[in-house]
């Protein structure tokens, strides 16, 4: 930006094309304005970013579900969210059918990777591991949709792919819905680990649909593990059920709130 001898700014505007030359008089509110959308043009890409996620790279893969990661400083183990896949280093259950399968297509994935890590309500499990969504495209909002998360998140793709089952705990739910149709999908389709026979199955059984309700042992309730009331649960009575009809064989209601 230069003045002329009459006293009329030129600019330059780079944000447009070469052949773009803005003739502004001089005037407070022209030069506001015109320092505002410079300023504007040179805010980072990356203020559409999640707020809640953390850019990192991928340094190990340890199972399928299971990677190592550098985290504020250190090697973190990252636990991915709402996914389990067949065992492979398992101290005591060893290598699981469909456990390599899994593991090979994490490696392959993700080894060497920049992914963003996105946390929900708890950060760490009990045994000190991060929980996280792990995104190999950065995630462009707190409320990504379908489509967002099918290209970019890698838990999804675990689903979508049949290399494990949905496994969710309150009150890391965000994405439960969603997790709950791509494992529906992948079933239906007899993707991955849903080819196997109940002899080749992890659990010994055919795999089947995890549709995981919290009850409520105190009150007798069982509710949609995004409830509400799910959090304002204490640990202790929270009880696990697999399916609406076993939460009503043991005896609980459903929620009149979420009418799981």
């Amino acid at each position: 930006m230069k003045a002329t001898k009459n006293g009329v700014f030129m600019v330059y505007c780079s944000c447009f094309s070469r052949a773009c030359l803005t003739m502004i008089k001089r005037s407070p509110l022209n030069l506001f304005a015109l320092a505002f959308i410079f300023l504007a043009s040179l805010a980072p890409l990356s203020a559409a970013v999640a707020v809640n996620s953390v850019q990192t790279t991928v340094d190990r893969v340890v199972d399928g579900d299971t990677i190592e990661v550098k985290y504020q400083g250190k090697k973190e183990h990252v636990r991915l969210i709402g996914v389990d896949t067949p065992e492979t280093v398992h101290p005591s259950k060893g290598v699981q059918p469909y456990g390599p399968e899994a593991s090979n297509f994490t490696k392959k994935s993700l080894t060497g990777r920049q992914v963003w890590l996105e946390f929900d309500v708890e950060a760490r499990d009990q045994y000190g591991r991060l929980l996280a969504y792990v995104w190999t495209a950065p995630p462009l909002s707190d409320e990504a949709g379908d489509k967002d998360i099918r290209d970019g998140m890698f838990n999804a793709a675990l689903l979508l792919q049949g290399f494990g089952q949905m496994l969710t705990f309150p009150p890391n739910v965000r994405y439960v819905e969603r997790f709950r149709e791509y494992q529906t999908e992948a079933r239906d389709h007899s993707r991955g680990m849903w080819r196997l026979s109940a002899s080749q199955s992890p659990s010994g059984t055919s795999p089947t649909v995890t549709s995981i309700y919290v009850g409520n042992a105190r009150s007798k309730v069982f509710h949609k593990p995004e409830c509400l009331a799910v959090g304002k649960m204490s640990a202790k009575n929270q009880t696990m059920l697999d399916s609406r009809s076993d939460a009503i064989n043991q005896g609980f209601r459903p929620c009149g709130i979420c009418k799981p």
